[in-house]
């Protein structure tokens, strides 16, 4: 599967690189929104791994514009991210992120989320639910 993460910290983007490559995956990565989502127009990624704390527009702000944009609006959207209660993380969810992953990152956590989220989307199912641990809230 291919994955874009954005996160403006290139040793995050290192890591989370070396733990989805586990699992076959190829993570490219963007230090920025605006690179982030030239990336993405030309890559194509199946899934997109998105920090909160980003300079310039935040990452909920970038979620909801990927989300509205016609080529890459249904391209499932993770939030990784130290700075989120578990009230923030709702709020990620309702605004159009499709699972979220607290930091520091855990290679069971991140790589079950994923699975969990894309298997939603492979199965046409609303995937707007998912929690760090890959399991459905309300």
């Amino acid at each position: 599967m291919r994955i874009l993460y954005i996160d403006d910290d290139p040793s995050a983007i290192r890591m989370v690189g070396k733990l989805v490559g586990t699992a076959g995956h190829r993570l490219t990565g963007a230090g920025d929104v605006r690179q982030g989502i030239v990336t993405a127009m030309r890559e194509k990624p199946d899934l997109i791994l998105m920090d909160f704390d980003l300079p310039g527009v935040n990452g909920l702000d970038a979620v909801m514009m990927i989300k509205k944009s016609g080529s890459l609006g249904k391209t499932p959207i993770i939030m990784v991210t130290a700075s989120a209660t578990d009230e923030e993380a709702h709020l990620f969810l309702n605004k159009g992120a499709d699972g979220f992953v607290p930091k520091p990152v855990s290679k069971e956590r991140l790589l079950q989320t994923i699975e969990s989220v894309v298997s939603k989307k492979d199965n046409g199912q609303d995937s707007k639910k998912i929690t760090g641990a890959g399991d459905s809230t309300q």
